[in-house]
């Protein structure tokens, strides 16, 4: 039987990766032009191209060839594939950030060609998430294209399959044979190739043709060749055609059931792509929490005072700021120093914009609450949908004259009056004779999902007991669950309680002389040594909180660390801060319980991975839980770093990497010093320990989370107001759900809220409303939930109407148009990617 191979003209185009934001996102204008000039030249030629980001920018800059697009993509010439603003990194990216990418991707092509794909396309990214397949479904999609990791890197038992995924989630997936691109007058030998390696039970399969990277489309040489090489593979039974991807799998879906299935994550390439610049890293997590606190202020003040205009265009050009910089060459550390500045750059005026809807949301607010009281009010923010007893700072300015009568104490009371544990603490400014800033630090309860008004005055609290006191000697600090002391031969800390001992805080340092991406290298296992002490210190010691600050060196490096015991938790919190001398080196942070670590499950994205762990670098997650052949451990949380590893007992999370910036495959330069490396300098992160325990606790994510992205807290002037002094958007009845957003609904009326389920088994979460209706949500086994909650006369109604493998894609005709693909089915309210 004949065997057809669809030839499928691509040019992907890294819009940043040795060269900057501008550089590559112009390429895109000659290459379109390009494209369309050999389009016109060859009647049976079609072009496949995917990412909003490269058409919005050419829609922009070069309208007259957009317009030219459109017209190619209604005549079935141009394809649009994968749906996403850009082709990000899955695993080091977080679960609503890929939501946000199909948001922005798909209504964009479907507001400007009236169409929405559900063909996945990531050809370029360097390893792909074990969850992916139950958010691509969620958004629409019903297949993927991907190339990494290769199958050196992992064995698949075929490279078209069933990639399954929690709640019952499944999605075609497809490995590309030989990369997406090829140089010029090789197309033969990536012919051949894929004759070699395809199924044999297909007679179809597609071969992705043009040029990579910096973009410059397909080349007139290619496609002569391909005329020629038709009549040499004829008389083998083997047809070549102009094509697309929609044509390959509308020939290919009768046969789905034939398709092995696969679980997991697929990795690795190029692990040091974990590690690898971590100002980037750190950037892009403080953006995405920024964002989070942005929508979540804007909801809760939406809720409490009705509904508002003006907000959105600046908060969706925060989530591109975001979207665009997780790419896989920018999140991945793979970029040129310039380009990685740009990035920071463009970042932080992301947070900047975040932090400016906040601040506007919050004033909203406190409009709408109840601020009467003695002394200084302040409103609290929990973003999180429990209750939680939060550590609140807030900082301050002495309103009041002398200034030189300062007060000796201070009371905080929450929002029924009642007096709360509080601590004046030190503040980073200094005033000499006139110290005008303060900053205390208090304890309040505040409600899920909710905002709290509290009360701070300048006179003596009263004695108040919260769990028991700290309890400080001149080394060691304990409350009524822990101990902490320090531990002067690894420099960390040693953390006690009734279980057992764990070990925290050793920085070891490793040799690393493989290429930014670390080609080649699994594992960073050549000790060179680990930071030594230096000397210890208490800067914060009361009833809230007491700080003990350990100092250690390396060489020319420093490192302090600020561990943090409260009053009532049995969890630990370090602020850290790392000077960075070394080169060719890896900086790995060291926790052990003295007993040989069995498993490990990172969650990431929007799963629990138990990864292999001889495997070497891994990547990290929001939590990690450690566990020895009695299944007892602990956890860590620091969403910050990208990596960790398993060196027998010690989980070791990787905090500092300094090869050379976009060191591909090349020997070690002879100029020392010319060339800038990776990490030099000084880094703040911090990081949550919590343990050691006889069994796992879910409770534990929450601490995680609270750490991570703690709640918010605001000056506020005294006003009356119509809410009292506190209040919630929504409680849920036990532990397990995670919020990932609630963010107003733009397109019509209500919140979207979107909740992943933590739980390996289906849980009925029960959810009560400010408005006290009580709804059920039910939720399998981790997965994301997309909810419109809708507030009117009758009380709250919820609905689930984001089933997109159903509303978008179900039952249509793959045959009508292959380039055109589907026309998008009406959706009701609120079924948008939101």
């Amino acid at each position: 039987m004949t065997k057809t191979l669809h030839l499928i003209a691509n040019s992907h185009l890294d819009p940043v990766w040795l060269w900057r934001w501008q550089e590559g996102m112009n390429e895109i204008i000659p290459t379109c032009r390009t494209v369309l000039e050999l389009l016109d030249e060859y009647p049976e030629l079609k072009y496949t191209k995917g990412e909003s980001s490269a058409y919005e920018h050419l829609q922009l800059h070069d309208p007259d060839t957009f317009k030219r697009i459109k017209a190619m993509v209604k005549r079935g010439r141009w394809e649009i594939v994968g749906g996403w603003y850009n082709q990000p990194d899955t695993v080091l990216s977080d679960g609503e950030s890929l939501f946000r990418q199909a948001r922005y991707g798909q209504e964009y092509f479907a507001r400007e060609f009236n169409f929405r794909t559900d063909i996945a396309y990531l050809v370029d990214s360097f390893g792909q998430a074990g969850s992916l397949p139950q958010i691509l479904r969620k958004t629409g999609f019903r297949f993927f294209v991907f190339h990494r990791p290769r199958q050196d890197e992992m064995k698949l038992p075929s490279p078209l399959f069933r990639w399954q995924s929690a709640a019952d989630s499944e999605i075609i997936a497809l490995r590309l044979i030989g990369a997406y691109a090829n140089e010029r007058g090789m197309l033969r030998e990536k012919i051949e190739l894929n004759i070699k390696a395809m199924p044999d039970y297909l007679n179809d399969w597609p071969i992705l043709f043009g040029l990579g990277d910096h973009g410059g489309g397909i080349s007139r040489k290619d496609i002569e060749h391909v005329f020629e090489l038709r009549e040499i593979f004829k008389k083998d039974g083997i047809e070549l055609i102009f094509s697309s991807l929609a044509a390959f799998f509308s020939k290919i879906s009768p046969l789905s059931g034939r398709l092995p299935v696969f679980r997991g994550e697929l990795l690795y390439h190029g692990r040091g792509c974990l590690s690898a610049n971590s100002r980037i890293k750190q950037q892009t997590w403080n953006l995405r929490k920024a964002l989070y606190e942005a929508d979540f202020a804007t909801a809760l003040a939406t809720a409490a005072s009705g509904p508002e205009r003006g907000a959105g265009a600046e908060m969706e050009k925060a989530w591109k700021a975001l979207l665009f910089n997780q790419f896989h060459d920018i999140i991945c550390g793979t970029c040129s120093p310039e380009p990685s500045e740009d990035s920071e750059k463009q970042l932080s005026g992301g947070i900047f914009s975040s932090e400016e809807e906040t601040n506007r949301s919050l004033l909203k607010l406190a409009a709408q609450l109840n601020t009467e009281g003695d002394g200084q009010a302040v409103l609290a923010v929990n973003p999180h949908p429990w209750k939680i007893r939060a550590v609140l700072p807030v900082e301050f300015l002495l309103d009041y004259r002398p200034l030189n009568k300062m007060p000796e104490a201070y009371t905080v009371t929450d929002c029924a009056g009642k007096t709360v544990p509080c601590q004046e603490i030190p503040v980073t400014s200094v005033t000499g004779e006139l110290p005008w800033r303060k900053k205390v630090l208090f304890c309040g309860e505040l409600p899920p999902c909710g905002a709290g008004v509290f009360h701070l005055t300048h006179r003596k609290s009263p004695a108040v007991r919260n769990g028991g006191p700290i309890k400080i000697e001149s080394d060691s600090a304990a409350n009524e669950q822990i101990e902490i002391t320090p531990d002067k031969k690894s420099g960390g800390i040693m953390l006690r309680n009734r279980t057992g001992v764990l070990s925290a805080g050793e920085l070891m340092v490793f040799e690393d002389k493989s290429d930014t991406w670390a080609h080649g290298v699994d594992k960073f296992e050549n000790y060179c040594g680990h930071f030594e002490f230096q000397r210890l210190e208490w800067i914060e010691t009361g009833p809230v909180r007491a700080v003990m600050r350990i100092t250690s060196k390396y060489r020319q490096s420093t490192f302090v660390q600020n561990f943090a015991i409260f009053a009532d938790r049995s969890a630990v919190l370090c602020q850290a801060e790392l000077d960075w001398r070394e080169k060719y080196a890896v900086a790995k942070l060291a926790f052990s319980a003295g007993e040989a670590i069995k498993t490990i499950a990172a969650l990431r994205l929007a799963s629990w991975e138990t990864a292999d762990l001889s495997a070497g670098e891994l990547p990290n997650g929001i939590l990690l839980h450690a566990a020895d052949k009695q299944a007892s451990g602990f956890c860590i949380s620091c969403p910050e770093k990208g990596a960790y590893d398993v060196k027998a007992e010690k989980l070791c999370l990787t905090v500092a990497r300094s090869s050379l910036y976009a060191w591909y495959w090349a020997p070690l330069p002879q100029t020392p010093g010319y060339h800038e490396y990776l990490d030099q300098g000084r880094q703040k992160f911090s990081y949550t320990v919590i343990g050691p325990e006889n069994s796992f606790n879910p409770e534990w994510l929450h601490a995680a989370y609270e750490n991570s992205m703690p709640p918010i807290t605001m000056l506020t002037y005294p006003h009356q107001g119509r809410l009292g002094k506190s209040y919630s958007l929504f409680a849920i009845d036990q532990p397990g759900l995670v919020l990932w957003t609630a963010q107003q609904n733009e397109k019509g009326r209500g919140m979207i809220f979107r909740f992943w389920n933590s739980r390996s088994e289906k849980t009925d979460y029960k959810i009560t409303f400010s408005d006290r209706q009580v709804k059920t949500l039910s939720a399998q086994p981790e997965e994301t939930v997309t909810v419109l909650w809708i507030k009117n006369n009758e009380g709250s109604v919820m609905d689930r109407p984001f089933d997109y493998t159903k509303t978008m894609t179900g039952g249509q005709d793959y045959t009508k148009n292959e380039c055109q693909n589907r026309s998008p089915r009406k959706i009701k309210i609120g079924a948008t990617l939101l």
